[in-house]
C-alpha cells in the first residue's frame, strides 16, 4: 500500500496578500519538507521500535528516509532505501518473502541463539563463514529432532545450537503499517508546519512593492 496525497492549497492562496502570495511557493515546499522530515526521522524510526521484537536497530532506522520538495519538482515523499540489505523494511510494511542471507557461503535467514551480537543487535559480519570453517569445533546439520542450524561440538555433552538457519524464503505478513500512520501524522501536523513557514518566510522577504514613474 502506497499513500499519496494532494495538497489544495487554492482557498488558502486566495485569500493572501501580495506578500503572502510572493512567498508561497517557497513556503510551501519547505513546509512539504519539513513535514516529510518530521515523519520519517522523528516518527517513524520510533514508531518501528512497537512492531519489532527488542526494538529495530540503527541500520533499520536509518532506512527510512524522505525526499525534500523543490520549486521545480513540488513533491516530497517519505520511502525506503533500495539497499538489497534492508530490503526486509518493505517486506515488515507491506508482505512478502523474507529471503535467505545473500551474504552466506549457502544462503540461509539467520538468527542468532547462542551467537553474540554486536552493538547495533546484528551478527557479525563473516561469524558465520569463520565457524563454519572451523570444522573441528562447528557443524552445520539437523540433530535429532533438533532444528537446522550451526551447532557447537562438544566431547562430552550434546551439541549447543549457536545459530538457528533457515535454507528457504517463508511468507513475512505486514505488521509495520508505515503509510497509514504517516497520513495520520501529516493530517495532524500540516496546518502548523505550513503556518511556521509562511511566518519564516514573511520574516525573511525580499518583497518590494513596485514602483512607477
Amino acid at each position: 500500500m502506497v499513500v499519496s496525497m494532494t495538497i489544495d492549497m487554492s482557498l488558502s492562496l486566495k485569500h493572501m496578500d501580495k506578500i503572502e502570495k510572493y512567498e508561497f511557493p517557497l513556503a510551501l515546499t519547505q513546509a512539504m519538507t519539513r513535514s516529510m522530515y518530521l515523519i520519517s526521522n522523528k516518527y517513524l524510526r520510533k514508531e518501528i521500535d512497537r512492531y519489532v521484537e527488542g526494538g529495530a536497530v540503527k541500520f533499520s532506522k536509518s532506512g527510512i528516509l524522505y525526499k525534500a520538495a523543490s520549486l521545480s519538482n513540488v513533491y516530497a515523499a517519505v520511502y525506503y532505501t533500495d539497499d538489497p540489505k534492508r530490503r526486509y523494511l518493505g517486506t515488515l510494511t507491506f508482505g512478502g518473502d523474507a529471503l535467505p542471507h545473500p551474504n552466506t557461503p549457502s544462503p540461509v535467514l539467520l538468527e542468532p541463539v547462542n551467537q553474540k551480537v554486536h552493538t547495533q543487535g546484528n551478527i557479525p559480519r563473516g561469524s558465520l563463514k569463520r565457524k563454519m570453517g572451523q570444522k573441528h569445533l562447528y557443524f552445520v546439520g539437523r540433530p535429532g529432532n533438533r532444528p537446522y542450524g550451526l551447532y557447537r561440538r562438544y566431547k562430552k555433552k550434546n551439541p549447543d545450537l549457536i545459530m538457528r538457519l533457515e535454507k528457504w524464503k517463508r511468507p513475512q505478513k505486514a505488521i509495520f503499517p508505515a503509510p497509514q500512520r504517516s497520513k495520520r501524522v501529516f493530517q495532524r501536523i500540516w496546518d502548523d508546519v505550513f503556518y511556521d513557514a509562511m511566518n519564516y518566510r514573511l520574516k525573511n522577504t525580499k518583497y518590494r512593492n513596485p514602483t512607477g514613474f
